[in-house]
């Protein structure tokens, strides 16, 4: 006998959807705590990189492509990514820093994303979206043609 599989649930973000989560997460990553802080915004990639884009722009703070460029500089960095799926990317880059003795960083960082799986065994700082853990998130640049 064969057990029934519920069929994965996707979610589709448009381009126009995008921006307004984009909004909702600067507005949260200003109310939090430590933006007075921020000094770098770093993007997961590849689908990071989009979201760390936006944040740079609205929040005026530059963007930066190599993490170890703000763990040198002593700053403190919003991280972001697309969606905390597991939360074990988003948590291996601060595995990794350790790792090689960039230790300063772990406690000088926010994490943000749109979406957070409410599974996620690490979950971002900040985000806007909770997914269910049988749903999918297809995001613009996903789509296909």
């Amino acid at each position: 006998m064969y057990s029934t599989v519920k069929k994965q649930e996707n979610i589709f973000i448009s381009y126009d959807d995008f921006g307004k989560y984009c909004e909702e997460l600067v507005d949260k990553i200003r109310d939090h705590k430590d933006c007075e802080k921020l000094e770098f915004v770093y993007g997961i990639p590849n689908s990071g990189l989009p979201v760390a884009l936006h944040m740079s722009k609205r929040l005026d703070i530059p963007l930066i492509l190599d993490l170890n460029y703000a763990s040198y500089a002593n700053g403190f960095v919003l991280v972001c990514d697309n969606l905390v799926d597991t939360g074990m990317t988003i948590n291996s880059y601060f595995d990794w820093e350790q790792e090689f003795s960039f230790s300063n960083l772990f406690d000088r960082k926010i994490t943000a994303a749109i979406a957070n799986k409410v599974d996620a065994m690490y979950k971002a700082d900040i985000y806007v979206l909770d997914i269910m853990p049988d749903q999918r998130v297809v995001f613009p640049w996903e789509f296909s043609l």
